[in-house]
């Protein structure tokens, strides 16, 4: 049963929801100077860009959390946009290690 978590913890499916949060907040730990240009890419306003920076001015961790909160909570978040929006901000190396991860249990 241990093993099982183990190998669906890193799943990434393509239709994605708040349960994905802590695989795609692993994934993007280093996006920290194209957070908010991510965040628009990924279809956010930029009030709600603007308005998660106020609420979180220093913690960009935070901001990030939010970010990917509030995207996942349109109901349109799927695994290519968040690939196509690492991709717009030129993260080629997340969106690879994005891609690599399984979509379904193994």
């Amino acid at each position: 049963l241990c093993n099982l978590s183990v190998l669906t913890s890193n799943l990434l499916p393509d239709v994605l929801d708040q349960r994905h949060a802590s695989v795609i907040l692993r994934a993007i730990k280093d996006l920290v100077v194209e957070l908010e240009e991510f965040g628009i890419h990924l279809g956010l306003s930029n009030a709600d860009i603007q308005e998660i920076k106020v609420n979180a001015p220093y913690e960009i961790r935070t901001r990030r959390k939010d970010i990917i909160i509030a995207w996942l909570e349109t109901g349109t978040a799927t695994r290519s946009a968040l690939i196509s929006a690492l991709e717009d901000v030129e993260r080629f190396d997340i969106a690879t290690k994005v891609k690599g991860l399984p979509t379904v249990r193994l």
